[in-house]
């Protein structure tokens, strides 16, 4: 997982973590500005702007 300036922010390394969800709502807060999350069926991390 990537921010948007290119600097590496996290690594969500278990899509299925009871976690996962609040962590990611965390990540986004701290972001330069608004980015959206995909995780495809082989659990890649897709990060695309708002």
């Amino acid at each position: 997982l990537f921010t948007p300036n290119g600097e590496l922010s996290a690594i969500v390394s278990d899509k299925n973590s009871d976690s996962c969800n609040d962590e990611l709502a965390l990540l986004k807060v701290e972001f330069d500005r608004p980015i959206g999350l995909a995780v495809s069926s082989q659990g890649v991390v897709f990060v695309t702007e708002w």
